[in-house]
This record gives structure tokens, sequence and C-alpha cells, in this order.
């Protein structure tokens, strides 16, 4: 403890916001305790209070937080890969691997975020970068949609269509405790043949 009071104010915050992240993702934001988050991340629940003044605007910050690690990994993921086929299902795999990883993303995904204000607008926002980060990933492809006046709004609509299918995906992989591999296998297998002709080039091959 006294080692944690030594830690500069963002650095607690970051530590509570990690704990919370874990509590949402094994108990579900409405049976996390505030308490238990607090014992978590080596402070009292006072000076999580300091921080966050309720449980709603601290499940916002955690919703902003795995948002915000997604897109990030599934980026650094995509960076790699010159081919705008091979960047897509490096996005895919990517996408599969954390949310393995990061209950907290699980809940992002599929999870219930309750009627509260603050929670449903960091949600909305969530949905609303990953939506613009799936659509810049296939503007990359010069072919995708070429010629559409509409280009970027119908690649935001195609994002969008592409995140119900990975949620559905994520939901069943949970259910049924799938790898994260056959997941992406899975996803590939569904969405590539669209992407392709969207851009106007053969599927890929079995």
């Amino acid at each position: 403890m006294e080692k944690r009071r030594r830690l500069k104010p963002e650095q607690r915050r970051a530590l509570i916001v990690a704990a919370a992240a874990a509590e949402f993702g094994r108990r579900g934001a409405r049976d996390a305790r505030m308490e238990d988050i607090a014992r978590a991340a080596g402070v009292t629940k006072a000076v999580v209070y300091d921080h966050f003044a309720s449980k709603e605007e601290l499940h916002a910050e955690v919703l902003r937080k795995a948002s915000d690690d997604l897109v990030t990994h599934v980026t650094e993921a995509v960076l790699g890969e010159d081919a705008p086929r091979e960047r897509f299902h490096a996005a895919l795999r990517a996408t599969f691997e954390i949310v393995a990883r990061r209950p907290d993303i699980q809940v992002l995904l599929v999870g219930q975020t309750g009627p509260e204000r603050s929670v449903h607008r960091a949600a909305v926002r969530a949905q609303r970068s990953a939506r613009r980060a799936i659509a810049t990933l296939y503007l990359l492809n010069p072919l995708f949609l070429r010629g559409r006046r509409d280009r970027q709004r119908r690649a935001e609509h195609v994002a969008q269509a592409t995140m119900g299918t990975l949620n559905a995906l994520v939901a069943l992989g949970i259910e049924q405790k799938l790898a994260p591999d056959y997941l992406a296998d899975l996803a590939i297998r569904v969405l590539d043949p669209g992407m392709a002709v969207m851009a106007g080039q053969p599927p890929a091959p079995e």
C-alpha cells in the first residue's frame, strides 16, 4: 500500500481502470462492487471515488479504454502487411486474439452496457471508433468500392455489418470456448468473399 501511495494520480487511475475492467469482465457491470475493484487496485474505496464519481462513470471509462486498446492492437497487427487482403485477414486474427485475453473487450463487443447515460454514450463512441477503424482498413485498398461517390459512407456501413459478424462469432466463441484461430478462420471464410467482390478480386482459394 505504501508503494501505491507514491504513484502519480494518472498511474493510480490506470490501476483502478484495469481492476475495474477485470471485475466487470468477471461479474458484469451490474454485479461488480466498488470495494472489490478498490481492493484489486490496492487502494481504498474512497480513492476510487476520488477518481470516478460513480460506478457508471468508471464503467464508461473501461469501455473507452477497451475500445482504444482494441483499435490499437488491430492497427499494429496490420502494419506489417502490404497486401489489402492480408491486412484484412491480419485484422480479423488480431481481433480474436485480444478478445480471448481481455474480458473487458468481450463485454464491449457482446455485453450489456446498461441504461446509464454516460455508459451508453461511451458504448456508442466505442462502436463508432471501431467502425471508422475498420472502414479505414477497407479504404486502404484503392480497389475497394472504386468509383463510388459515397465510398466513405458505404465503407462505414460495410464496417458496421462486419462488426455484427465479429460480435456474433465472439459470442459463439465464449459460449463454446472456441480458439481464436478457429474463430478467425470462420470470419475469413464468411467475410472474405464479400470483401473480394467489393474490391473486384476473386475470392481467396480454399
